[in-house]
């Protein structure tokens, strides 16, 4: 047994435990078999011994990803093959990487996805098989990119779900936005986020905020060039702890059990050469700044000690030790030890933890400091307030009356639906960016009341809706997309002459905005009347198409 099992052992009394790693030491031995046989027959190229060999693969998406792919590659960790994906052909021509991907030609002509996650997906869908191309056949795959932007947010969680298809131990490491950058930006990247964790092993976040707080007077670049320094270390003592004989050696089986307990991880760093250099370098890897959250609760750690040639088997264990008293006593804890002469009187510790219970406060306290406009209620009531209509009443005050055959669904009292975070950051979205939207159609619904066949007013009005439309999309808000794309419809038939924009019509699209109104400000949940109303305008739209039809 090697020392690696023993320690292993040590740490993991319990009898199914036990099974698993039987499970491991037969299939190693099936895999060592093979090797022997081959050896013993002496028919074997060494090129089919190293057929067994562990492939490591780093995938940086979008600009920060591919700076993060660049400093790994620049760095030559060994037998770590970097990929770089992104649409902005120009900033790929610049990233130094053993692989680089342009993708969604046909949709950003290499030009960048303007920042919208959507394109970023369709580009990475679009490029699907040189993305199977480049990663199949790869043992372990950390894929990294900066959260809130367009090619990383939204290509990331494609290539993950390709690599997981592939059968691929996936870990993602991203970095969330400042807090600065705005509502918009956060609620990207947490939408990215939360895509992205249902189909990778682990994901350990990283927040640019952390990096204002731990070196506040670093140039800009240096202090970005040191959060990339968490995954180049990481990726540095998986590398060391695979492909380098150390002292105590963990194989691929070893830490791939502790990487696939995700969902959520941590990285810890750690170093010193002070006179209790060991425990110095363990206590500062459990407390590494970049960590949002205690590793007490970890159910798997996998640790990495390296040293100079002076390093003794006790500093290793105070080291374990030190880490074992901080997370569940019943914690997997694996570890394997190198020798770096070019550490000297040094210790360095570098620790992953998974199997961590998320924690969303964290996030919600980061969205709280971000700058936000005044509350939307004011500029959009004021878009609403319009004495329009003949009666001196808004768009918006067109109440149920207007439904045909009085259905009660109408009439029924709106019920608010929980605030949720997602909800309260989408009203500030419309803060942002709606409100002229709906001035815009607003308007355009007051020409169309006095001419119906203002063309200019039409096109207006449906610009308005998609634009509307996108967003609600984005964010999966899907009865505010139903109706925004049943007016959009509507206006499109009115377009094209297929209808004529009468009042019954018209009136039926002033009521479903105001249910689109409604959803936004948190006043109604939209179940039953939201597919009413679609309903209607449909079978309104089917009513002036159905003379046509029979003749």
């Amino acid at each position: 047994m090697s020392h690696s099992e023993t320690i292993f052992l040590l740490f993991n009394p319990s009898p199914l435990k036990f099974k698993v790693i039987a499970e491991i030491n037969r299939l190693r031995g099936r895999r060592m078999g093979m090797a022997s046989e081959n050896v013993r027959g002496e028919q074997s190229p060494s090129s089919e011994i190293l057929s067994y060999r562990t492939i490591v693969k780093v995938l940086g998406a979008g600009g920060s990803g591919n700076n993060t792919v660049h400093h790994v590659s620049t760095a030559n960790i060994k037998d770590i093959v970097t990929i770089a994906v992104n649409t902005d052909g120009q900033d790929l021509l610049s990233i130094r990487a053993d692989e680089r991907i342009l993708i969604g030609r046909s949709l950003t002509n290499g030009l960048g996805a303007g920042g919208d996650p959507v394109v970023g997906e369709r580009s990475a869908e679009e490029s699907r098989d040189a993305i199977i191309r480049s990663i199949e056949g790869t043992d372990l795959l950390f894929l990294t990119c900066g959260m809130g932007g367009g090619t990383g947010t939204g290509s990331l969680p494609v290539i993950a779900r390709i690599a997981r298809d592939l059968g691929i131990l996936t870990i993602a490491v991203v970095t969330m936005p400042f807090s600065e950058e705005g509502v918009i930006r956060w609620e990207n990247a947490h939408i990215g986020l939360d895509k992205l964790r249902k189909v990778v092993d682990t994901v350990i976040v990283l927040r640019n905020d952390k990096l204002t707080e731990q070196y506040p007077d670093v140039p800009f670049h240096e202090a970005f060039k040191r959060g990339d320094d968490i995954l180049f270390n990481a990726l540095s003592g998986l590398s060391s702890l695979i492909f380098n004989r150390g002292l105590i050696n963990l194989d691929f089986a070893d830490i791939g059990m502790i990487l696939r307990d995700g969902p959520t991880g941590l990285i810890g760093l750690g170093e010193s050469n002070s006179e209790n250099r060991a425990e110095e370098a363990a206590r500062r890897a459990v407390t590494h700044p970049m960590m949002e959250s205690s590793i007490a609760g970890a159910q798997s750690v996998l640790v990495h000690i390296a040293g100079g040639m002076d390093m003794t088997l006790k500093e290793a264990r105070e080291v374990v030790r030190m880490i074992a008293r901080n997370v569940d006593p019943y914690a997997r804890i694996i570890w394997g030890v190198t020798i770096d002469k070019a550490l000297k009187q040094s210790v360095r510790v570098m620790l992953i933890v998974t199997g961590i219970a998320e924690e969303k406060e964290p996030e919600r306290m980061q969205i709280e400091k971000a700058e936000k406009p005044h509350p939307v209620q004011t500029e959009a009531e004021e878009a609403f307030e319009m004495p329009i209509l003949s009666n001196g009443q808004s768009i918006f005050d067109i109440k149920e009356s207007i439904l045909a055959n009085g259905n009660e669904l109408a009439l029924q009292a709106k019920t608010a639906k929980p605030v949720t975070q997602a909800t309260k950051l989408f009203y500030t979205l419309f803060e942002e960016e709606a409100a002229s939207d709906l001035k815009r159609f607003d308007r355009s619904v007051h020409v169309l009341r006095m001419n119906p066949d203002n063309h200019r007013a039409v096109m207006d009005a449906r610009q308005s809706c998609k634009l509307l439309q996108a967003s609600a999309q984005m964010f999966g808000f899907d009865e505010i997309g139903q109706l925004l794309g049943t007016i959009d419809e509507i206006f499109s038939s009115v377009q094209s002459r297929e209808i004529r924009l009468d009042t019954k019509i018209l009136d039926s699209v002033i009521l479903a905005m105001e249910m689109v109104v409604d959803l936004v400000e948190n006043r109604s949940d939209g179940r039953g009347e939201t597919g009413h109303i679609v309903d209607r305008l449909r079978e309104l739209k089917d009513e002036q198409l159905q003379p046509s039809k029979s003749t």
